[in-house]
């Protein structure tokens, strides 16, 4: 079940977009639920289980900006968010919050289509699942969103994911390719790397989004390719 909430301090605006979203999500496949708040303060209240936020950025009080901080901080990046404004001079502030992208009351049929359809995508790419097999022989499923990135150490195929790290059978070459069309690029010999985890590209190495800041080497061979990839990925 996907829910979803929409948050906006006009009520004839929440009536609208919550048709256009329940049109939208009618014609998919997935079983889905549409809440609607008034305020940031009132979402604020509920059980804050949403797969995705669709904030107004301009609200009394908290305002579309400080309620992606509250919900960052309270849900990490687990949810997707949503920045619905009429003013289009804020599209250059929204991406700071990891967001899926902001949509402009003045063009609302044609962003909120784009944005919806991303979501779904990524909806689905989320629940994709592999499975793998321990050195030890435990088999084990993992969501692609999950796997953070590939170390080859020694004779060892080290998995890094969100709730720890698996030595795993098999070869690097053998899980890229079965990996390659979710975003995962190798930047450095013995490493693969998923691209929703790279926060910063540097000139030699990559930064990724972990609690410990992990760093990974990049290749001067493939810097621009990986540069690319990324950027694409960031596009898409």
């Amino acid at each position: 079940m996907i829910k979803i909430a929409i948050i906006d301090d006009d009520k004839g605006f929440l009536i609208k977009y919550k048709s256009m979203t329940e049109e939208f999500m009618n014609g998919t496949d997935m079983d889905y639920t549409v809440d609607t708040y008034d305020s940031a303060e009132a979402v604020l209240e509920s059980a804050m289980d949403y797969e995705l936020y669709c904030l107004d950025v301009e609200m009394p009080g908290i305002d579309g900006f400080q309620l992606a901080e509250k919900i960052r901080r309270m849900r990490g990046r687990t949810p997707d968010i949503l920045f619905v404004s009429v003013s289009e001079r804020a599209v250059f502030d929204v991406f700071r919050y990891h967001v899926l992208g902001f949509v402009r009351k003045t063009h609302i049929e044609n962003d909120m289509q784009e944005a919806m359809q991303r979501f779904v995508k990524a909806w689905e790419d989320k629940k994709k699942e592999f499975e793998f097999v321990t050195k030890d022989g435990r088999c084990f499923r993992k969501m692609v969103t999950d796997l953070i990135y590939a170390e080859v150490r020694g004779h060892t195929l080290e998995l890094y994911c969100n709730d720890g790290v698996y030595n795993v059978k098999g070869t690097l070459s053998e899980l890229e390719q079965r990996l390659h069309q979710y975003d995962f690029v190798q930047p450095y010999k013995g490493f693969l790397v998923n691209c929703g985890y790279i926060d910063m590209l540097g000139q030699r190495e990559l930064h990724l989004k972990t609690e410990d800041r992990k760093v990974i080497p990049l290749s001067r061979y493939k810097a621009t390719e990986i540069r690319s990839m990324f950027i694409k990925y960031i596009n898409s």
